[in-house]
């Protein structure tokens, strides 16, 4: 089987979440809040589309291994 270099991926996508969440927790500027928590969420969407990108390879390679038996 293949590493799962996609999980520690996902998992460094929301960690970097959880870091904006806290920064934005943590900034006295509410300009500066705002900004953190905007890519507090990119960094979400980030993870939901790595997830979706491995799932569709996940399903064309399986394809192609069928294609080829």
């Amino acid at each position: 089987m293949l590493p799962d270099r996609l999980s520690d991926n996902r998992q460094y996508c929301l960690d970097k979440a959880v870091e904006c969440n806290r920064k934005a927790a943590q900034a006295r500027d509410p300009n500066a809040a705002k900004e953190f928590q905007s890519l507090a969420a990119r960094w979400r969407v980030a993870a939901a589309t790595r997830d979706f990108n491995h799932k569709v390879e996940d399903i064309l390679r399986t394809l192609r291994e069928a294609a080829s038996s």
